[in-house]
């Protein structure tokens, strides 16, 4: 949809009169990433890994079949699991930090397979949500820059995947650089979004198998399905609506059930495996009825402020014309038979939700997804077995889901109900293990708190910027004499400099980096911050020299 492609603040800087020169996409992803770089100091909330670590009284669903293991026992050491079975069976190690489950529910840590991290500080939302694995699919320097931070952070956060920025049309007709730049850069993915013409894409697949670069990603509205199959390496779609754009925008808007048929059996002839992000199509057609209920949902208390205005200023119902609703009314309820029918057959599918885009909240998102996922029909088991779905890192996604058993690594989630009865249970959460570091339920609570507390001086911003226009706003956080009670902290200077730049504003971003050298010593800027002050003044130099 063409809101995806729009820059998150376009309307904004249209709107309020900001000088700014040119407007550049950060190499066609979905969106901005107008970020937040700092990471939040959390404190001592969770306990270390110990060497040994027994949960007692649990009960385990091992996803490895459709049951319940019941009062058992787990030792985790080294961040697997080494033992599991029931207390009277199980060889318990004579020292090691115990955790009482009472009779709570254990399941595999989940995964979303399709986000767009704009905040390094929602990896902390994701994990109080029990998700331990995520994967963007819109790259640049500042995830990479962020991964290369998080190998060494001993915080424990989700694991991340990185897949390059969506290829355009441009970047599509030169395959050979595209494809070599995303491989030196240390992307192990590359994320296919459009190209001009069906010759065009082919010879890109070309490309990238010769350089042994996977393509996932979307089908590119230029080419049908059997252009798509054709090309025979992009093994990963990355939305499931894009069956809709590949068959019925080229062969007319049939959603019957042969249609269905006749893709169910092509994805399974032809090993594509999907991710399903059936929450984003919803939120779309959410937006179009009421925008406004969108913007005040209460998972929105864990939304930047920063990203909130963004959603505010540029969101699909800005994008979308109302007219449209029962033909996007029509093809959700085609989705929703269309998923049904790919996981009676075993298609390879993975739980996604395009966190990121306006009004799909990162972390709440993966528990409407499981929800729209049973309400298209299959059952609770089959849901959570595609939302934890191991992924490659370096490739598309894996074939077997997570289990919980002896040898797989320790990403838990504890759950106070049986969430096969009913999924809305994956709420219910009493704790996380990451990779063998437990998280109790107060802990996630002590770090979402701490979140909070951090998007206070936030908020008093984008409320200024939403009363009185981007200059009245800026004016009060920079310059020699700010009020106190508009003194920003560094994460804010930080996600604000980014944003800027990657809008072309680069003299309002070199503003704001004078303000933040002005107020915190340079032993005080990230390196990050470090990188983008330079980079703010060569963009405000460019910028005063443009005729």
């Amino acid at each position: 949809m063409a809101a995806k492609e729009k820059s998150l603040f376009c309307t904004l800087i249209a709107t309020t009169g900001l000088q700014v020169t040119r407007f550049r996409f950060l190499s066609n992803s979905v969106f901005l990433l107008i970020t937040c770089i700092a990471r939040i100091s959390m404190g001592d909330v969770g306990s270390a890994a110990a060497p040994s670590i027994i949960i007692e009284n649990v009960n385990i669903i091992p996803l490895d079949a459709d049951h319940v293991l019941w009062n058992q026992h787990v030792v985790v050491e080294d961040g697997s699991i080494t033992r599991m079975g029931p207390q009277d069976e199980l060889n318990r190690p004579s020292t090691g930090q115990i955790i009482d489950a009472d009779g709570a529910y254990l399941i595999p840590g989940l995964t979303d397979a399709h986000i767009h991290l704009l905040d390094s500080r929602e990896l902390t939302v994701y994990l109080a949500n029990g998700v331990t694995t995520v994967r963007d699919l819109g790259g640049s320097d500042w995830h990479l820059n962020l991964l290369r931070e998080l190998s060494t952070d001993t915080t424990a956060i989700p694991r991340l995947v990185v897949a390059s920025a969506g290829v355009s049309d441009q970047m599509a007709s030169v395959a050979r650089q595209t494809v070599t730049a995303s491989r030196l850069s240390g992307y192990p993915l590359i994320k296919m979004m459009s190209a001009p013409d069906s010759g065009t894409y082919l010879d890109f697949m070309s490309e990238a198998r010769a350089q042994g670069m996977p393509v996932i990603g979307h089908i590119p509205r230029s080419i049908d399905l059997q252009t798509f199959i054709t090309g025979n390496w992009q093994k990963e779609i990355s939305h499931l609506e894009e069956l809709i754009y590949a068959y019925t925008a080229h062969h007319g808007h049939d959603y019957g059930p042969a249609v269905i048929d006749l893709l169910t059996q092509t994805m399974l002839d032809n090993d594509i495996s999907i991710v399903t992000t059936l929450v984003q199509f919803r939120s779309m057609i959410r937006q179009l009825e009421s925008i406004d209920d969108q913007l005040h949902q209460p998972a929105l208390e864990t939304v930047s402020p920063f990203t909130h205005l963004s959603w505010t200023m540029d969101n699909y119902s800005m994008h979308l014309e109302p007219s449209l609703l029962p033909e996007l009314r029509q093809q959700f309820d085609f989705l929703q038979r269309l998923v049904r029918a790919l996981d009676e057959a075993d298609v390879p599918l993975m739980l996604g939700t395009d966190s990121g885009v306006s009004a799909v909240v990162a972390g709440a998102a993966v528990h409407q997804e499981l929800q729209l996922l049973v309400e298209s029909g299959l059952s609770p088991y089959r849901a959570l077995r595609m939302a934890t779905r191991k992924l490659d890192p370096m490739g598309p996604m894996a074939a077997q889901p997570g289990r919980i058993g002896i040898g797989e690594p320790a990403d838990l989630v504890m759950l106070a109900a049986n969430p096969l009865d009913d999924i809305t249970n994956t709420q219910r959460i009493e704790g996380v293990m990451m990779g063998g570091t437990w998280l109790a339920k107060s802990a996630l609570q002590q770090r979402l708190a701490a979140l909070q507390q951090a998007y206070l001086q936030e908020r008093k911003f984008t409320e200024l910027v939403m009363a009185d226009g981007i200059e009245p706003a800026l004016a009060t956080i920079t310059g020699p004499n700010i009020q106190s009670s508009h003194r920003l902290d560094l994460a804010a200077y930080e996600y604000l400099i980014r944003g800027f730049l990657s809008i072309g504003g680069g003299q309002v971003a070199q503003q704001l980096a004078d303000t933040a050298r002005d107020l915190y010593p340079e032993n005080d800027l990230s390196h990050f911050l470090q990188g983008m002050v330079a980079e703010a003044v060569t963009a405000a130099t460019v910028e005063a020299a443009r005729p």
